[in-house]
Protein backbone atom coordinates (compact mmCIF):
# COMPACT_ATOMS: atom_id res chain seq x y z
CA UNK A 1 0.00 0.00 0.00
CA UNK A 2 1.35 3.65 -0.86
CA UNK A 3 2.03 5.39 1.92
CA UNK A 4 -0.08 8.49 2.60
CA UNK A 5 1.36 11.43 1.95
CA UNK A 6 1.89 14.36 4.80
CA UNK A 7 -0.57 16.95 4.53
CA UNK A 8 1.80 19.24 5.70
CA UNK A 9 4.53 18.57 3.34
CA UNK A 10 2.22 20.05 0.58
CA UNK A 11 2.79 24.07 2.09
CA UNK A 12 5.76 25.20 -0.43
CA UNK A 13 9.00 25.82 1.37
CA UNK A 14 8.98 29.63 0.95
CA UNK A 15 5.52 30.08 2.32
CA UNK A 16 6.34 27.84 5.54
CA UNK A 17 9.32 30.09 5.99
CA UNK A 18 7.44 33.44 5.11
CA UNK A 19 4.77 31.55 7.96
CA UNK A 20 7.31 31.56 10.68
CA UNK A 21 8.69 34.70 10.04
CA UNK A 22 5.49 36.41 10.53
CA UNK A 23 4.93 34.98 13.72
CA UNK A 24 8.53 36.32 14.69
CA UNK A 25 7.58 39.41 13.96
CA UNK A 26 4.39 39.43 16.51
CA UNK A 27 7.36 38.28 19.37
CA UNK A 28 8.73 41.92 19.61
CA UNK A 29 8.21 41.16 23.50
CA UNK A 30 5.97 38.40 23.86
CA UNK A 31 3.43 36.95 26.21
CA UNK A 32 4.25 33.23 26.79
CA UNK A 33 1.27 32.14 24.88
CA UNK A 34 2.68 33.53 21.56
CA UNK A 35 6.36 32.13 22.35
CA UNK A 36 4.70 28.97 22.55
CA UNK A 37 2.61 29.05 19.99
CA UNK A 38 6.29 29.34 17.81
CA UNK A 39 7.60 26.56 19.20
CA UNK A 40 4.81 24.43 19.35
CA UNK A 41 4.18 25.19 15.49
CA UNK A 42 7.74 24.10 14.66
CA UNK A 43 7.05 20.74 15.96
CA UNK A 44 3.99 20.13 13.52
CA UNK A 45 7.03 18.70 11.72
CA UNK A 46 10.47 17.67 10.98
CA UNK A 47 10.44 19.31 7.68
CA UNK A 48 9.10 22.51 9.09
CA UNK A 49 11.66 22.65 11.62
CA UNK A 50 14.69 22.18 9.32
CA UNK A 51 13.14 24.84 7.24
CA UNK A 52 13.45 27.20 10.19
CA UNK A 53 17.00 26.42 11.02
CA UNK A 54 18.36 26.81 7.86
CA UNK A 55 16.69 29.49 6.68
CA UNK A 56 19.00 32.77 7.69
CA UNK A 57 15.78 34.94 7.13
CA UNK A 58 14.08 33.42 10.21
CA UNK A 59 17.02 34.98 12.35
CA UNK A 60 17.83 38.68 10.84
CA UNK A 61 15.73 39.70 13.43
CA UNK A 62 15.88 39.97 17.27
CA UNK A 63 14.64 41.48 20.55
CA UNK A 64 17.12 41.94 23.26
CA UNK A 65 15.04 42.66 26.34
CA UNK A 66 16.44 40.81 29.15
CA UNK A 67 19.70 38.68 30.05
CA UNK A 68 18.31 35.73 28.74
CA UNK A 69 17.49 37.09 25.57
CA UNK A 70 21.23 38.85 25.50
CA UNK A 71 22.88 35.37 25.64
CA UNK A 72 20.62 34.38 22.79
CA UNK A 73 21.21 36.95 20.44
CA UNK A 74 25.06 35.66 18.96
CA UNK A 75 23.08 32.53 18.26
CA UNK A 76 20.75 34.78 15.91
CA UNK A 77 23.65 36.58 14.45
CA UNK A 78 25.30 33.51 13.79
CA UNK A 79 22.23 31.84 12.00
CA UNK A 80 20.91 34.91 10.05
CA UNK A 81 24.74 34.28 7.92
CA UNK A 82 25.48 37.90 6.81
CA UNK A 83 21.67 39.36 6.31
CA UNK A 84 21.51 42.99 7.31
CA UNK A 85 19.67 42.86 10.49
CA UNK A 86 16.81 43.87 12.64
CA UNK A 87 17.32 45.32 16.43
CA UNK A 88 15.52 45.96 18.96
CA UNK A 89 16.86 46.64 22.43
CA UNK A 90 15.48 47.64 25.92
CA UNK A 91 18.21 45.72 28.07
CA UNK A 92 20.84 48.29 29.08
CA UNK A 93 22.14 47.22 32.52
CA UNK A 94 25.02 45.26 31.04
CA UNK A 95 28.08 46.72 29.22
CA UNK A 96 27.92 43.31 27.33
CA UNK A 97 25.49 44.84 25.32
CA UNK A 98 27.70 47.44 23.94
CA UNK A 99 30.13 44.86 22.82
CA UNK A 100 27.55 42.87 21.42
CA UNK A 101 26.40 45.40 19.25
CA UNK A 102 29.43 46.85 17.94
CA UNK A 103 30.14 43.53 16.50
CA UNK A 104 27.86 43.33 13.97
CA UNK A 105 27.64 47.27 13.69
CA UNK A 106 28.21 46.93 9.91
CA UNK A 107 25.03 44.32 9.70
CA UNK A 108 22.65 46.47 11.27
CA UNK A 109 20.25 48.01 8.46
CA UNK A 110 17.03 48.41 11.45
CA UNK A 111 17.89 49.52 14.75
CA UNK A 112 15.41 50.57 17.67
CA UNK A 113 16.25 51.78 21.60
CA UNK A 114 13.26 51.60 23.75
CA UNK A 115 13.09 53.18 27.02
CA UNK A 116 16.45 54.22 26.90
CA UNK A 117 18.16 57.23 29.29
CA UNK A 118 20.00 59.94 28.07
CA UNK A 119 22.76 57.94 29.46
CA UNK A 120 22.46 54.92 28.38
CA UNK A 121 22.16 56.73 24.71
CA UNK A 122 25.56 58.06 25.08
CA UNK A 123 26.55 55.05 25.78
CA UNK A 124 25.47 53.61 22.68
CA UNK A 125 26.34 56.05 20.23
CA UNK A 126 29.86 54.36 19.47
CA UNK A 127 28.05 51.76 18.15
CA UNK A 128 25.86 53.74 15.65
CA UNK A 129 28.03 56.72 15.23
CA UNK A 130 31.16 54.13 14.47
CA UNK A 131 32.37 54.23 10.78
CA UNK A 132 31.49 50.32 10.60
CA UNK A 133 27.78 51.50 11.02
CA UNK A 134 27.15 52.38 7.04
CA UNK A 135 24.36 50.21 6.40
CA UNK A 136 21.94 51.72 9.15
CA UNK A 137 18.71 52.67 7.27
CA UNK A 138 16.07 52.77 10.18
CA UNK A 139 16.80 54.84 13.68
CA UNK A 140 13.98 54.59 16.37
CA UNK A 141 14.84 56.09 19.52
CA UNK A 142 12.25 55.84 22.36
CA UNK A 143 13.65 57.58 25.51
CA UNK A 144 12.57 56.55 28.75
CA UNK A 145 9.71 59.42 30.27
CA UNK A 146 11.31 58.88 33.75
CA UNK A 147 14.56 60.74 32.43
CA UNK A 148 14.59 64.25 31.25
CA UNK A 149 16.73 66.26 28.74
CA UNK A 150 18.59 68.57 30.11
CA UNK A 151 18.02 71.23 26.85
CA UNK A 152 19.47 74.56 28.52
CA UNK A 153 22.96 73.92 28.01
CA UNK A 154 23.31 74.06 24.53
CA UNK A 155 27.14 73.23 24.62
CA UNK A 156 26.16 70.12 25.94
CA UNK A 157 23.91 69.34 22.86
CA UNK A 158 25.79 66.31 21.00
CA UNK A 159 24.58 64.77 17.67
CA UNK A 160 23.10 60.94 17.53
CA UNK A 161 24.64 61.03 14.30
CA UNK A 162 27.25 63.28 12.48
CA UNK A 163 26.52 61.78 8.93
CA UNK A 164 23.22 60.12 7.91
CA UNK A 165 24.35 58.94 3.86
CA UNK A 166 22.38 55.70 4.32
CA UNK A 167 19.69 56.71 6.68
CA UNK A 168 16.13 56.61 5.36
CA UNK A 169 13.60 56.70 8.48
CA UNK A 170 14.45 58.24 11.82
CA UNK A 171 12.03 58.13 14.73
CA UNK A 172 12.33 60.25 17.98
CA UNK A 173 10.35 60.27 20.81
CA UNK A 174 11.26 62.11 24.01
CA UNK A 175 14.30 63.17 22.37
CA UNK A 176 15.48 67.07 22.32
CA UNK A 177 15.21 67.59 18.62
CA UNK A 178 19.13 68.96 18.77
CA UNK A 179 20.07 65.82 19.51
CA UNK A 180 18.63 64.56 16.18
CA UNK A 181 20.42 63.27 12.94
CA UNK A 182 20.93 65.15 10.27
CA UNK A 183 17.23 65.59 8.86
CA UNK A 184 18.32 64.52 5.22
CA UNK A 185 17.71 62.30 2.38
CA UNK A 186 14.57 60.47 4.77
CA UNK A 187 11.57 59.10 3.52
CA UNK A 188 9.88 58.65 7.10
CA UNK A 189 10.08 60.93 9.72
CA UNK A 190 7.96 61.07 12.96
CA UNK A 191 9.92 63.66 15.72
CA UNK A 192 8.69 64.89 19.04
CA UNK A 193 9.36 68.16 20.50
CA UNK A 194 10.06 69.44 17.24
CA UNK A 195 10.13 73.34 17.46
CA UNK A 196 12.11 74.48 14.16
CA UNK A 197 12.20 78.04 12.65
CA UNK A 198 9.99 78.58 9.09
CA UNK A 199 13.83 78.82 7.78
CA UNK A 200 14.28 75.23 9.29
CA UNK A 201 10.81 73.96 8.72
CA UNK A 202 11.11 74.98 4.78
CA UNK A 203 14.54 73.58 4.88
CA UNK A 204 13.60 70.15 6.03
CA UNK A 205 11.62 69.27 2.95
CA UNK A 206 14.34 70.60 0.64
CA UNK A 207 16.88 68.34 2.20
CA UNK A 208 14.62 65.71 1.68
CA UNK A 209 12.55 65.68 -1.82
CA UNK A 210 11.81 61.51 -1.07
CA UNK A 211 9.86 62.20 2.09
CA UNK A 212 6.54 60.49 1.87
CA UNK A 213 5.33 59.94 5.85
CA UNK A 214 5.57 63.09 8.50
CA UNK A 215 4.50 62.31 11.89
CA UNK A 216 4.59 65.79 14.14
CA UNK A 217 2.37 65.00 16.91
CA UNK A 218 3.38 67.79 18.97
CA UNK A 219 3.59 70.87 16.89
CA UNK A 220 3.86 73.90 19.26
CA UNK A 221 1.67 77.04 18.50
CA UNK A 222 3.85 79.86 16.81
CA UNK A 223 3.13 83.35 16.48
CA UNK A 224 1.52 84.80 13.30
CA UNK A 225 3.94 84.83 10.24
CA UNK A 226 4.45 87.37 7.68
CA UNK A 227 2.25 85.96 4.65
CA UNK A 228 5.23 87.63 2.46
CA UNK A 229 7.00 83.80 3.19
CA UNK A 230 6.82 81.67 0.35
CA UNK A 231 4.67 78.45 0.27
CA UNK A 232 6.58 75.08 0.98
CA UNK A 233 6.57 72.46 -1.70
CA UNK A 234 5.41 69.49 0.46
CA UNK A 235 4.46 67.59 -3.00
CA UNK A 236 6.44 64.45 -1.84
CA UNK A 237 4.48 63.65 1.17
CA UNK A 238 1.51 60.89 0.97
CA UNK A 239 1.03 60.80 4.52
CA UNK A 240 0.98 63.46 7.29
CA UNK A 241 -0.22 63.72 10.79
CA UNK A 242 0.13 66.02 13.47
CA UNK A 243 -1.12 66.80 17.00
CA UNK A 244 -2.60 70.61 17.34
CA UNK A 245 -3.28 70.40 21.24
CA UNK A 246 -1.50 73.66 21.86
CA UNK A 247 -3.39 75.21 19.00
CA UNK A 248 -6.77 76.77 20.25
CA UNK A 249 -8.61 79.93 19.28
CA UNK A 250 -11.43 80.72 16.63
CA UNK A 251 -8.89 82.78 14.00
CA UNK A 252 -6.44 81.67 11.21
CA UNK A 253 -3.39 79.89 12.43
CA UNK A 254 -0.08 82.07 11.81
CA UNK A 255 2.26 78.74 12.71
CA UNK A 256 3.78 76.86 9.60
CA UNK A 257 1.36 74.25 8.69
CA UNK A 258 -0.80 76.57 6.60
CA UNK A 259 2.39 77.45 4.69
CA UNK A 260 2.37 73.81 3.02
CA UNK A 261 1.39 72.63 -0.70
CA UNK A 262 0.62 69.19 0.00
CA UNK A 263 -0.79 68.55 -4.04
CA UNK A 264 -0.29 64.29 -3.32
CA UNK A 265 -1.54 63.78 0.01
CA UNK A 266 -3.07 60.73 0.69
CA UNK A 267 -3.45 60.49 4.26
CA UNK A 268 -4.39 63.42 6.57
CA UNK A 269 -4.56 62.51 10.16
CA UNK A 270 -4.68 65.29 13.09
CA UNK A 271 -5.19 65.22 16.93
CA UNK A 272 -6.20 68.11 19.44
CA UNK A 273 -7.76 68.71 22.61
CA UNK A 274 -10.11 71.35 22.23
CA UNK A 275 -12.24 73.13 20.17
CA UNK A 276 -10.71 75.02 16.81
CA UNK A 277 -11.47 74.83 13.21
CA UNK A 278 -9.36 72.93 11.52
CA UNK A 279 -9.55 74.73 8.19
CA UNK A 280 -7.52 76.99 10.05
CA UNK A 281 -4.65 75.15 9.20
CA UNK A 282 -5.71 73.26 6.49
CA UNK A 283 -7.89 74.10 3.36
CA UNK A 284 -8.18 73.73 -0.09
CA UNK A 285 -4.30 76.32 -0.41
CA UNK A 286 -2.73 73.47 1.17
CA UNK A 287 -3.70 71.33 -1.79
CA UNK A 288 -5.93 68.51 -0.46
CA UNK A 289 -7.53 67.16 -3.73
CA UNK A 290 -6.05 63.41 -3.33
CA UNK A 291 -6.43 62.58 0.25
CA UNK A 292 -8.46 59.67 0.89
CA UNK A 293 -8.20 58.81 4.36
CA UNK A 294 -9.23 61.13 6.85
CA UNK A 295 -8.33 60.26 10.86
CA UNK A 296 -9.66 62.90 13.70
CA UNK A 297 -8.52 62.41 17.30
CA UNK A 298 -10.12 64.41 20.18
CA UNK A 299 -11.60 67.41 18.60
CA UNK A 300 -14.48 68.99 19.66
CA UNK A 301 -16.46 70.79 16.37
CA UNK A 302 -19.89 72.28 16.61
CA UNK A 303 -20.30 72.79 13.12
CA UNK A 304 -19.35 71.21 9.92
CA UNK A 305 -15.54 72.52 8.88
CA UNK A 306 -16.81 73.85 5.68
CA UNK A 307 -13.47 75.06 4.26
CA UNK A 308 -12.07 71.77 5.13
CA UNK A 309 -15.23 69.53 4.26
CA UNK A 310 -15.09 71.31 0.99
CA UNK A 311 -11.00 70.81 0.07
CA UNK A 312 -11.39 66.79 1.23
CA UNK A 313 -13.35 65.65 -2.41
CA UNK A 314 -11.65 62.69 -2.54
CA UNK A 315 -12.18 61.33 0.97
CA UNK A 316 -13.10 57.69 0.80
CA UNK A 317 -12.70 56.57 4.63
CA UNK A 318 -12.95 58.31 7.89
CA UNK A 319 -11.71 57.62 11.16
CA UNK A 320 -13.57 59.28 14.38
CA UNK A 321 -12.12 58.84 18.12
CA UNK A 322 -13.36 61.26 20.56
CA UNK A 323 -14.93 63.49 17.67
CA UNK A 324 -18.36 64.92 17.71
CA UNK A 325 -19.81 62.52 15.16
CA UNK A 326 -22.87 64.81 13.37
CA UNK A 327 -20.39 67.69 12.97
CA UNK A 328 -18.31 65.83 10.84
CA UNK A 329 -21.35 63.55 8.78
CA UNK A 330 -23.93 65.94 8.19
CA UNK A 331 -23.82 66.30 4.15
CA UNK A 332 -24.72 69.43 3.79
CA UNK A 333 -24.15 72.78 6.17
CA UNK A 334 -27.83 74.11 6.19
CA UNK A 335 -30.41 74.14 3.63
CA UNK A 336 -29.24 76.60 1.45
CA UNK A 337 -25.89 75.11 0.63
CA UNK A 338 -25.88 72.64 -2.74
CA UNK A 339 -22.47 70.90 -1.86
CA UNK A 340 -21.93 67.95 -0.19
CA UNK A 341 -19.03 67.05 1.52
CA UNK A 342 -17.22 63.71 1.21
CA UNK A 343 -19.48 62.95 -1.47
CA UNK A 344 -16.93 59.94 -2.17
CA UNK A 345 -17.20 58.08 1.61
CA UNK A 346 -16.98 54.50 1.43
CA UNK A 347 -16.03 53.73 4.99
CA UNK A 348 -16.43 54.91 8.30
CA UNK A 349 -14.90 53.81 11.74
CA UNK A 350 -16.32 55.28 14.70
CA UNK A 351 -15.23 54.55 18.48
CA UNK A 352 -17.88 54.77 20.34
CA UNK A 353 -21.45 53.27 21.53
CA UNK A 354 -23.50 56.34 20.41
CA UNK A 355 -23.61 55.09 16.90
CA UNK A 356 -25.67 51.89 18.54
CA UNK A 357 -27.52 53.58 20.85
CA UNK A 358 -28.27 57.18 18.90
CA UNK A 359 -31.83 56.58 17.04
CA UNK A 360 -30.57 59.97 15.04
CA UNK A 361 -26.83 59.70 14.66
CA UNK A 362 -27.76 56.32 12.92
CA UNK A 363 -30.33 58.06 10.68
CA UNK A 364 -27.78 60.74 9.84
CA UNK A 365 -25.20 57.53 8.87
CA UNK A 366 -28.11 56.02 6.74
CA UNK A 367 -28.57 59.06 4.76
CA UNK A 368 -25.21 58.64 3.12
CA UNK A 369 -26.06 55.31 1.72
CA UNK A 370 -27.33 56.81 -1.47
CA UNK A 371 -24.14 58.47 -1.70
CA UNK A 372 -21.83 55.18 -1.34
CA UNK A 373 -21.52 54.52 2.33
CA UNK A 374 -21.48 50.87 2.63
CA UNK A 375 -19.17 49.92 5.97
CA UNK A 376 -19.35 50.97 9.40
CA UNK A 377 -16.16 49.80 11.51
CA UNK A 378 -16.79 49.65 15.56
CA UNK A 379 -14.55 48.61 18.49
CA UNK A 380 -15.56 44.41 19.18
CA UNK A 381 -16.52 45.61 22.71
CA UNK A 382 -19.53 47.13 21.36
CA UNK A 383 -21.02 43.86 19.37
CA UNK A 384 -22.38 42.72 23.07
CA UNK A 385 -24.66 46.24 22.87
CA UNK A 386 -26.98 45.33 19.86
CA UNK A 387 -29.66 48.39 19.57
CA UNK A 388 -32.50 46.64 17.32
CA UNK A 389 -33.90 49.79 15.85
CA UNK A 390 -30.38 51.22 14.86
CA UNK A 391 -29.50 47.80 13.25
CA UNK A 392 -32.53 47.63 11.48
CA UNK A 393 -31.53 51.47 9.88
CA UNK A 394 -28.28 50.34 8.96
CA UNK A 395 -29.97 46.62 6.96
CA UNK A 396 -32.10 48.63 5.42
CA UNK A 397 -29.70 51.30 3.88
CA UNK A 398 -27.60 48.18 3.04
CA UNK A 399 -24.70 49.32 5.31
CA UNK A 400 -22.54 46.53 6.38
CA UNK A 401 -21.56 47.27 10.23
CA UNK A 402 -18.08 45.36 11.23
CA UNK A 403 -17.15 44.66 14.63
CA UNK A 404 -13.03 45.14 14.90
CA UNK A 405 -10.02 44.46 17.43
CA UNK A 406 -9.30 48.16 18.91
CA UNK A 407 -5.96 46.95 18.71
CA UNK A 408 -6.23 46.76 14.48
CA UNK A 409 -8.11 49.60 14.46
CA UNK A 410 -5.56 51.93 17.16
CA UNK A 411 -2.56 51.83 14.15
CA UNK A 412 -2.34 55.86 14.25
CA UNK A 413 1.12 57.48 13.67
CA UNK A 414 -0.03 59.84 16.57
CA UNK A 415 -1.89 57.26 18.50
CA UNK A 416 -0.38 58.55 21.76
CA UNK A 417 0.78 61.55 23.40
CA UNK A 418 3.22 64.03 22.47
CA UNK A 419 4.95 65.11 25.43
CA UNK A 420 7.79 63.55 26.20
CA UNK A 421 6.33 62.37 29.71
CA UNK A 422 3.69 61.07 28.82
CA UNK A 423 3.00 57.84 29.00
CA UNK A 424 -0.86 57.63 27.57
CA UNK A 425 -2.03 55.42 24.37
CA UNK A 426 1.46 53.64 24.17
CA UNK A 427 1.76 51.21 21.45
CA UNK A 428 0.82 47.68 23.06
CA UNK A 429 4.55 46.70 20.81
CA UNK A 430 5.75 49.37 23.79
CA UNK A 431 5.16 47.48 26.85
CA UNK A 432 8.53 45.83 28.07
CA UNK A 433 7.76 41.86 29.26
CA UNK A 434 10.97 39.38 29.90
CA UNK A 435 11.26 37.85 26.50
CA UNK A 436 12.45 34.08 27.97
CA UNK A 437 12.61 33.07 31.16
CA UNK A 438 15.59 31.14 32.91
CA UNK A 439 13.72 27.89 33.84
CA UNK A 440 11.85 28.02 30.50
CA UNK A 441 11.37 24.94 28.44
CA UNK A 442 10.81 27.03 25.52
CA UNK A 443 14.13 27.63 25.17
CA UNK A 444 15.32 24.13 23.54
CA UNK A 445 13.60 25.91 20.31
CA UNK A 446 16.73 28.04 20.15
CA UNK A 447 18.97 24.71 20.73
CA UNK A 448 18.34 23.14 17.49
Amino acid sequence: MEQQQNPFDILPDELVINIFTTLRNGCSFPSKWISLAVVQLSGVCSRWRNLVIGAPLFWNFCVISSYNSLELAPLFFERSRLLPLDLIVSYFSSEEIFTLLSSVSGRIQSLEFRFISPDELIDCLPIISADSATGLHQLRILCDPKHDWDCNSPEEHFSILRSAETLRSVVLKGVCSQFSPPLVNLTHLEIHEFSPTFAEFSLLFASNSALTTLCLPGVPRTEWLNEEYSPIDASSLRSLSVGLAEHWGPRTCGCMLTFLKLDNLEYLEITGNCTFSISNHFCSMNGLSRVHTLRLRDLKMDAPDVPLCSALKAVTRVELYNVTKSSVLVARNGAGDSEIYFPKLKSLRCDESNLMQDEGLAELVCSRSGMGLFCIELPSFLKAWPHNKVLAKLDAANIKLLFIEENEAAKGLSFYGSESGEVLHLRPEWIDYDEYDEEDSELDFFEW
